[in-house]
């Protein structure tokens, strides 16, 4: 069992400099596909939270091995001593759609796993950016 707790936060790189203090980053900019450019607009408002995008986001190419890899981090991560939450950052443009899925994707595995997770969405608040 998981004797740290860890806390997902997504962001978006377009807002602000990645928080301090993460452990591990994932930058989707390059990793995943942008869900924005193949959705309608109605559907861009949306945002990770909501199941049809975070569907769309998870099935994208490159989505499994990201989560394989963080998987694979943190059964490494849960032997690390320490003070505080092991910090694993998702970053993408916005902060709405890829860094909010895989942020709510991936605290569920961990949930799975035993982990004790706190999920926190910077930028899912700001307005979606233009294509």
């Amino acid at each position: 069992m998981p004797s740290t707790p860890l806390r997902m936060i997504s962001f978006g790189y377009a807002h602000a400099a990645p928080p301090s203090g993460l452990w591990l980053v994932w930058d989707l900019r390059a990793l995943l596909s942008d869900p924005a450019r193949a959705l309608d607009a109605s559907q861009r408002q949306r945002t990770g939270l909501d199941p049809v995008i975070a569907a769309h986001v998870v099935t994208t190419p490159g989505a499994l091995e990201v989560s394989a890899a963080t998987v694979a981090a943190l059964d490494v991560l849960r032997r690390w001593p320490g003070d505080g939450p092991v910090v694993i950052g998702w970053g993408c443009a916005g902060g709405r759609h890829r860094s909010v899925a895989m942020a709510e994707h991936l605290a569920d595995a961990a949930r799975v796993a035993g982990w004790v997770v706190d999920v926190v969405h910077r930028d899912v608040h700001r307005p979606v950016l233009a294509t």
